[in-house]
């Protein structure tokens, strides 16, 4: 299986709009975000989680010719605001694209995008036509013959977001601790992508570095990689900082579990 990070950046992208590029080298291009979002690539099926802003240029550059399915970690900005950008892919199959998500992110895209979920015909092929699955935190799920377990994650105080868990790989953005339950979910996950917006707490909504350390050390997981990184993570810094097996995320990156 090869994932490939889209974007590793927060919801504000690095360099940010009228704040720069922070404590990141402009000259390193791995410091350069855009919002964040992931591919995972299993014998010929290619799932996508999270449709940021960014997802066409995202998509072009990665040379994705097909999505089987999307999973959606949660319903916020620079999460969703790309979803425009699937419609080739239906246009291209003739058929829906096949949506994951629970029932909450979901009742939003509806509300976004309407359109996209009315019967697909001849007379609106060019439109994006998604089919839309609910899932359960905690239910494991089959599309494409890939079987997925969603976690469900607090991501502040009153809001939620789900990580997934595929074998013995999981992708968690967008959260600000895990519980108990959570914990239980990804014991035994060997690579881990993690949500780390940066070495301090602004808002309580995200992961700090420490925070992220403590998580990745008690799961016990063999490979790390940071995502969801602010304009004051600095890739070269990290990697200075980190121990071997964890690593700042950056866009473009693959790997192979």
């Amino acid at each position: 299986m090869k994932i490939r990070i889209l974007g590793c950046g927060s919801s504000s992208g690095v360099p940010v709009i009228c704040k720069g590029w922070g404590k990141c080298d402009p000259n390193n291009e791995k410091n350069r975000r855009t919002r964040s979002g992931i591919l995972i690539q299993k014998d010929d099926k290619t799932l996508l989680i999270d449709a940021p802003q960014e997802l066409r240029l995202q998509l072009l550059k990665a040379g994705t010719k097909k999505i089987d399915s999307v999973l959606y970690t949660h319903a916020h900005a620079d999460h969703i605001l790309g979803t425009e950008d699937l419609r080739g892919f239906t246009f291209k199959s003739g058929k829906p694209l096949d949506i994951y998500t629970d029932q909450g992110t979901m009742q939003t895209l509806h509300r976004l995008f309407s359109y996209t979920f009315s019967p697909y015909s001849d007379d609106t092929r060019w439109l994006l036509h998604l089919m839309p699955h609910i899932i359960q935190p905690f239910k494991p799920f089959t599309t494409n013959g890939i079987e997925i377990l969603p976690i469900k994650h607090p991501h502040g105080p009153n809001f939620s977001s789900l990580g997934y868990r595929i074998g013995d790989f999981s992708y968690n953005t967008d959260l600000s601790d895990i519980t108990p339950e959570a914990f239980e979910a990804l014991l035994g996950v060997k690579t881990l992508v993690l949500d780390c917006k940066g070495k301090k707490k602004s808002i309580n909504n995200h992961l700090t570095l420490e925070k992220a350390l403590y998580w990745i050390d008690k799961l016990q997981v063999e490979r790390a990689y940071l995502t969801h990184m602010g304009y004051k993570m600095d890739y070269d810094t990290l990697v200075k900082e980190l121990p071997s097996h964890i690593r700042p995320a950056y866009d473009g990156m693959e790997f192979e579990v």
